[in-house]
């Protein structure tokens, strides 16, 4: 056998579904899955499955909002609705679907295969920054952040708890940006609280929910850059810097200043001084936001463009959990020690719960 603890992770974007395959010597495959496909049939992640299921120990099923590390043999109803959080009506993403798919597909093979925290799950996130917060990062922002930790720290020859820095995670539709302090994830600001994304809104004012009386869930995934310009975030790339017109420089404007805002906010109330920029956005684009970061008065250590880190980072996790060459990257961001609901630490009136 070529190597051991071999595993797969699962990031479930909003345009692709990435998967990484990885044992201890190293990664083996990865792969991209146009979410619209998956969504519309869920099984079709199997035929990818399959050709690596040979010697498969365990993987990281996509997670949502995620759970305390658990195993997908032990996901019901109740835990299902935890990591969607949501009403009825149709899914973004296919995960609710693809859950039950990968728990028959792993019990029949032997695999272990768990569901992952988000960042409110992990007891190195003071209980204060969890009031009345539920997205302070989904369980794929955690991966990114994994496997952010394990380059950093392999690149620089430093242990694990001497590494620091936050991660900005710009994809298709959110913004997020988590805290990393001494190896522990300690803040964040997930893409629904994020001042405002490419195509999802991020946060939204509470009069406007109340007047609109918001419909459903797939109306986070508008009010952002995409439609406040009018135009795709591939067009802004190419009509930088002069081009824009009007309402898309407006609209670039407030995407500009919002990320700067949230970056000034996380980095004043932690002790770090270096950001990791994992992005999909073009070179003009992630240009102007290198200036944002320079403007707070942060360094940025490492630029990621490739979608990857978080199935990546879910393989890493995965990996680590059973035993493997990343237990100790697990272990350090506490993962097999999380804990409690997203929907702890919530005081409203009216005792809001899980729909």
């Amino acid at each position: 056998m070529a190597g051991t603890h071999k595993s797969v992770g699962i990031d479930p974007g909003s345009r692709y579904w990435k998967l990484c395959v990885l044992d201890d010597e190293g990664i083996i495959a990865r792969h991209k899955i146009e979410t619209s496909g998956v969504s519309e049939n869920p099984a079709s992640i199997l035929e990818t499955l399959e050709k690596h299921v040979g010697d498969l120990e365990v993987m990281a099923a996509p997670s949502g909002h995620g759970l305390p590390a658990t195993e997908i043999a032990n996901v019901g109803d109740d835990e299902l609705r935890q990591m969607t959080l949501k009403r009825d009506g149709p899914g973004i993403v296919g995960l609710s679907a693809s859950i039950g798919i990968l728990r028959e597909f792993c019990g029949k093979r032997n695999i272990r295969c768990y569901v992952l925290p988000s960042v409110k799950h992990l007891s190195t996130v003071p209980e204060w920054r969890k009031i009345n917060r539920i997205d302070l990062g989904t369980s794929d922002k955690v991966c990114s952040a994994a496997f952010s930790l394990q380059k950093l720290s392999e690149d620089r020859g430093l242990a694990l708890d001497d590494t620091s820095f936050i991660l900005i995670d710009i994809g298709h539709s959110f913004l997020a940006m988590i805290c990393v302090e001494k190896g522990r994830i300690v803040d964040g600001i997930g893409g629904s609280l994020a001042g405002f994304g490419t195509v999802a809104s991020g946060a939204i004012d509470a009069e406007l929910l109340h007047a609109w009386d918001f419909p459903d869930k797939s109306s986070l995934y508008s009010g952002g850059l995409v439609h406040a310009s009018g135009i795709s975030l591939e067009e802004i790339e190419s009509r930088l810097p002069d081009d824009l017109g009007s309402r898309a420089s407006m609209a670039l404007k407030r995407f500009l200043e919002s990320f700067g805002s949230d970056l000034a906010a996380i980095s004043s109330r932690n002790e770090v001084d270096e950001v990791v920029l994992n992005s999909v956005l073009g070179p003009k684009f992630n240009a102007l936001l290198g200036g944002e970061v320079s403007r707070v008065g942060l360094e940025t250590a490492l630029t990621i463009d490739d979608e990857m880190p978080g199935c990546v980072g879910a393989a890493y996790l995965a990996n680590g959990l059973i035993g493997g060459r990343y237990s100790s990257l697990a272990e350090q961001l506490g993962i097999g020690f999380s804990g409690g609901s997203v929907m702890d630490t919530i005081y409203f009136a009216g005792s809001p719960t899980i729909p």
